[in-house]
């Protein structure tokens, strides 16, 4: 089966939102849509590519829960022309402030867990090579 990715400014054009059930403070979000049976599941959090390809299997095979899309996927469009500088439904520079703390925290927790798992796997492969050299013994003659 074919699989296409796309991405929507949900900024520019909340209607997507509505379409797939997302709450604003839920972006940025991977959604797997099946268009032939109009369902759909997904990913919140983080998105590097094992995350997003494992969901997607996972998907593929009806492993994720998934739910009916509210909107037919033909009836989806994108409104040409639209201001796209306006916030989510006209939401307060408070709440934009706010957004934008929320997204740097994210960002700052990503890039720490990336540095954990960085970390990690240092280690494990000073640990393979402490093991290495102790199982290396000469032979006596």
């Amino acid at each position: 089966m074919p699989i296409h990715y796309s991405w929507v400014n949900v900024t520019c054009h909340p209607e997507w939102l509505q379409h797939f059930k997302v709450d604003a403070f839920q972006v940025p979000t991977v959604v797997y849509l099946n268009t032939p049976s109009s369902k759909q599941a997904q990913l919140i959090g983080t998105f590097n590519q094992e995350s997003i390809q494992d969901h997607e299997q996972r998907f593929l095979k009806g492993k994720l829960s998934t739910q009916k899309i509210s909107v037919a996927f033909n009836q989806m469009l994108i409104e040409e022309g639209k201001e796209c500088q306006a916030g989510i439904d006209g939401m307060s520079a408070e709440d934009e402030a706010l957004w934008e703390e929320i997204r740097l925290e994210m960002e700052e927790e990503e890039r720490q867990r990336q540095s954990e798992q960085e970390e990690e796997v240092e280690a494990e492969k000073k640990t393979k090579k402490v093991k290495k050299k102790k199982g290396k013994k000469g032979k006596k003659g």
